[in-house]
Order: C-alpha cells, then sequence, then structure tokens
C-alpha cells in the first residue's frame, strides 16, 4: 500500500544530517481525518543505551544507541518479535534488538537498566526483535519504548519527531501526499512519499560511508608517509641493537605496515558495509 512521511521542516544543516523541528502531536488527528489515509501513528527517535549485568555501557562499536517509539500499525512496524515476546505495552517495558539482547546475554522478562539524557531507569524486556530480517538496524543498538516514554525521555512532551501515514487501498503515494498537504497547509511541515524517505535514507547512508572510507584511506596515506620520511630521520634509541638510521630496515618494514594499513581500510569498508545491509561482520 501507499505510505507517506509527515516531519518538521528543516532548521538547519549538519556534517550529521539535516536539523529539523519537532511537530506537535496535535497533527496526528488531523492526518488520520485525511479521506485517503487508512492509519496514521507518531514516531520519537532519541539516544538510549542498554547497561550490561555488570554495569558497563554496551558497547555498540560506533553504531549509534537509538531510542524509538515502538509502531503498532503492522503495515510500518519493522520489529519482528521473537519467540513469545510481545510489544511494550507498560512505560517500564522495552524491545531491544536481537544482536544486543545476544551480547548483554539479556531475555524477555529481565530487568536491565537503560542510559538515556535523563536519569537511568530500569526496564522489563518484554520481546526481542530482528529489524525486518536482520539481528540489528546497521549495526545499532536499538531500544522501543511506548510512545509516551519515549517522549518523556527526550523531552518532547506533546511533540513527535514525524507521523508515519499508511494510505487506503487503491490510492497513490503522490495521491495521499497532495491531500495531506491540503489539510496540513500552514503548519511548517514537511510531508514525503515513501519512495523518498527510502532514497534519502539511503543517500544519507552512502555519504556516510563515503566519509568514512576516505578517511580510513586518508589515515592509511598518512601512517605510511609518516613511516617513511620521518622514522629513518629520527635519532638512534638508546641502548636499542637496531638504529633507527642504519640501512633501508625501516623503509622496507614501513612498507609491510602500508600494506597492513591498506588491508585494513578494505576490512574496515567490508565490515560497514556488511552492517549497512544488517549482516554480521
Amino acid at each position: 500500500g501507499s505510505v507517506a512521511y509527515v516531519r518538521g521542516e528543516k532548521a538547519c544543516s549538519s556534517d550529521f544530517g539535516d536539523q529539523r523541528n519537532r511537530i506537535p502531536e496535535s497533527l496526528v488527528e488531523k492526518v488520520r481525518a485525511v479521506d485517503g489515509a487508512k492509519a496514521a501513528e507518531g514516531d520519537i527517535q532519541t539516544y538510549a543505551q542498554l547497561v550490561k549485568r555488570d554495569g558497563k555501557a554496551l558497547s555498540t562499536g560506533g553504531a549509534p544507541a537509538l531510542g524509538v517509539s515502538y509502531t503498532t500499525i503492522p503495515e510500518l512496524n519493522s520489529f519482528r518479535i521473537q519467540g513469545a515476546g510481545r510489544a511494550p505495552e507498560r512505560d517500564d517495558e522495552i524491545v531491544v534488538d536481537v544482536a544486543s539482547a545476544r551480547r548483554a546475554d539479556f531475555a524477555v522478562g529481565d530487568r536491565v537498566t537503560v542510559l538515556t539524557q535523563l536519569a537511568p531507569r530500569e526496564y522489563v524486556v518484554s520481546g526481542i526483535a530482528k529489524f525486518g530480517t536482520a539481528d540489528s538496524p546497521g549495526g545499532a543498538s536499538l531500544v522501543a519504548f511506548t510512545l509516551p516514554e519515549a517522549q518523556r525521555i527526550a523531552d518532547a512532551p506533546g511533540q513527535l519527531d514525524g507521523i508515519a501515514v499508511v494510505g487506503r487501498d487503491g490510492i497513490t503515494q503522490r495521491e495521499l501526499v497532495s491531500q495531506l498537504s491540503r489539510t496540513l497547509t500552514g503548519a511548517e511541515v514537511e510531508i514525503l512519499t515513501g519512495a523518498e524517505l527510502t532514497q534519502e535514507t539511503q543517500d544519507q547512508i552512502g555519504a556516510q560511508l563515503d566519509f568514512f572510507n576516505t578517511f580510513l584511506f586518508v589515515f592509511a596515506g598518512v601512517f605510511f608517509l609518516a613511516g617513511w620520511f620521518l622514522m629513518p630521520h629520527l635519532p638512534p634509541v638508546p641502548d636499542h641493537p637496531v638504529s633507527f638510521v642504519e640501512g633501508e630496515y625501516w623503509r622496507d618494514n614501513w612498507i609491510g605496515y602500508l600494506l597492513g594499513a591498506v588491508a585494513g581500510f578494505f576490512s574496515a569498508r567490508s565490515v560497514i558495509r556488511k552492517a549497512e545491509r544488517g549482516q554480521k561482520p
């Protein structure tokens, strides 16, 4: 079916993507009243990091630690609850991704601590879920809350990051966006088709990957050049059996170090691409 997404207008741009204003939760009822809308639900994204049993934060290896509101509309829900778990029904319940639950040895029914921008709080794991077919979304840690709890920890009472909309049978995405635009005139929002939002997300992931690839390759080059030009000219190490200025020993070895750095570059790129597809490294 057709899908559209309503979000706040862009406030500014940064290296981490566009920064947008949140929108009032009251817009949800207006969206639901649109003729072509079958269902609509608001969402919140924020920071949320799981704490392991030993009291240490669960490492994500540089990937985001995300907190989101759990989507209750089946057509919009990417979570696939595993086993006997279920969606969060109370504000002290959460769903966590399969990969995080595995690394932290969490099970349904466990009480776990979650770090947010507010004080740490304990929650009961009501479910463990795949994100589509992946154990985690691009390697990120994911904690899903009820919408009211997500709003609380994001310090966004009565606000949303966006509203996802499912269209009725027979309506196209463009027609749905057109109807929403007429209804929300003057609301300071941007409305995208599901296809546009998907393409935008893929472009952002690609841009971040290209930036990281460039960083890794530049790092490998700097690592090599530092060894090639600087190491042969450093003074001997006192009481060291090999002088840094004797022969081509260090230059020969730094060629090996370059190959190691370049190999590391391609290895890291492979890991990033697998994470992007939700695969295990």
